[in-house]
C-alpha cells in the first residue's frame, strides 16, 4: 500500500515538473508543495522546510494568493504535527491572511479554527 502511494506521489511530482518546464510561472510552486509534503511524510524536516518556503515564495511571486495560502496552511499543519507550535502559528496566520485577501470566508474561518487549536496547544504546553 505504501509503495503504491509513494509511486503515485513520485509520478505526480514528475508530471508537475514536466508542466513546470513548459510553464514555470504556473506550475513550479505546485512542484515545491508536492515535494514539501513528500519530505514531511518521510520526516525529512529540513527538506520539507525548504520546499514549503519555496512553494510559498513562488506562489507569491506568481500572484497565486490562494496557492500561497495553501502552501502556508500545509506548512502550518506540518509544524503542528512535529510540535513546532510557534512556526505552526506563524504559517497558519499567513494562510489566514492569504485566504482573506483571496476572498474566501470559508477557508479564512477554517484556518482560524485550526489556529485556535494550535494556540490552545501552545498555552497548555506553556502552562505544563
Amino acid at each position: 500500500q505504501k509503495v503504491v502511494m509513494r509511486n503515485i506521489v513520485h509520478r505526480a511530482i514528475q508530471v508537475m515538473e514536466e508542466a513546470a518546464h513548459k510553464c514555470n510561472f504556473t506550475f513550479q510552486n505546485k512542484v515545491y508543495l508536492l515535494e514539501a509534503e513528500l519530505a514531511a511524510h518521510q520526516s525529512k524536516h529540513k527538506r520539507a522546510r525548504v520546499a514549503y518556503n519555496d512553494a510559498i515564495s513562488t506562489a507569491r511571486s506568481s500572484g497565486f494568493i490562494h496557492e500561497q495560502g495553501l502552501a502556508c496552511e500545509m506548512a502550518g499543519l506540518h509544524y503542528k504535527r512535529i510540535g513546532d507550535l510557534k512556526r505552526s502559528m506563524t504559517f497558519l496566520c499567513q494562510a489566514q491572511e492569504c485566504y482573506f485577501r483571496w476572498g474566501s470566508k470559508l477557508k479564512t474561518h477554517a484556518v482560524a479554527v485550526e489556529l485556535e487549536r494550535v494556540v490552545e496547544m501552545q498555552t497548555k504546553k506553556f502552562l505544563d
